[in-house]
């Protein structure tokens, strides 16, 4: 195992750079990428590897789970989160033949591939989401393995998570602005395209299903009336658009009846968030003067317990 060091004026500019510094030191033929707090079982390689045998296929991302799941509310939000988003949208994309999208943690990708598409962006804010639009927009597909798993640390404080949140929104939104009209040039199919472009819609629509019920509260509540239909019609689509996804997800990760409610009123609490977060997001991303690294912050869990990786717990009691 080779260590990479980045020490000043290098270090601190994002882990895109990193990641070019080791793929240099690289001698395989398949980049594996993990956080620091992953947590893998001993077969993960071998379930996930198999699936860039498929031709054109050039990276895979894993199904992502929070081992501290248990922690407090917030923690138990971040594990509904992910189970939403490889139980039910990326599951979706890849049964439909659609594009994944990598995560960061848990990911792999040809050698071959990153080198053609010019490595990382050290610059951009979530490097994950830019190869993803880059491997895309080569011709390349991203495929979705849900049998493999990774475990990560939840961020357990309210403060931590923001900024972490944030500086995925703005990566989101910087990416949006700076590709979308490559993606339309690009030498892809059209449904290829729409595929990448409703990605990088993803977070903003969430943030409208909201925006939404929140019209919807203000007008029940007569706090505030809006002399239209509007709100009527987005509470509705929002109901549709929201809930079933989160239930779906919930169920597959064989929660039991009443938890998939709870947790169901829990987690569209939590999405408020999604509120505030754009307006700090759209704010950072126009004010920032030169690139910061905000590395999101770890605890560590040394006495972390293995059933969880080894997934002898059951789900019902992760959720």
């Amino acid at each position: 195992m080779k260590i990479v060091t980045r020490k000043p004026p290098r270090s601190g500019k994002g882990k895109g750079y990193v990641l070019n510094d080791g793929l240099e030191l690289c001698n395989g033929e398949i980049i594996a990428v993990f956080d620091a707090d992953a947590r893998i079982g001993p077969d993960f390689l071998k379930t996930i590897i198999p699936y860039l045998n498929e031709d054109g296929v050039e990276g895979v991302q894993a199904r992502v789970r929070m081992y501290n799941s248990n922690e407090n509310l917030l923690t138990a939000m971040q594990e509904v989160e992910f189970a939403i988003f490889g139980n039910v949208i990326l599951r979706a994309k890849d049964i439909m033949g659609k594009n994944a999208f990598l995560g960061g943690n848990g990911q792999i990708a040809t050698k071959k591939a990153i080198k053609e598409i010019g490595g990382w962006d050290g610059f951009a804010v979530t490097e994950d989401l830019n190869m993803s639009v880059k491997l895309i927009m080569n011709g390349y597909k991203i495929r979705y393995c849900g049998e493999a798993v990774v475990y990560q640390e939840a961020v357990p404080k309210w403060d931590l998570f923001f900024r972490q949140r944030i500086r995925w929104a703005t990566g989101n939104l910087e990416t949006l602005f700076v590709y979308l009209t490559k993606i339309m040039n690009a030498p892809i199919p059209f449904y290829k395209k729409i595929n990448a472009i409703e990605q990088l819609f993803f977070l903003l629509l969430i943030a409208f299903v909201m925006v939404g019920y929140v019209v919807v509260i203000l007008q029940i509540g007569n706090i505030m009336q809006f002399h239209f239909g509007a709100p009527v019609v987005i509470g509705v689509l929002s109901t549709f658009a929201f809930f079933p996804s989160l239930f779906i997800g919930l169920y597959r990760e064989k929660a039991l009846p009443h938890v998939i409610i709870y947790r169901s009123i829990e987690y569209w609490a939590y999405c408020l968030y999604l509120l505030p977060l754009f307006f700090a997001a759209f704010a950072g991303m126009i004010t920032r003067k030169e690139r910061h690294w905000a590395k999101t912050h770890h605890s560590g869990y040394e006495d972390m317990d293995e059933d969880i990786i080894s997934g002898s717990q059951t789900d019902s009691e992760i959720v």
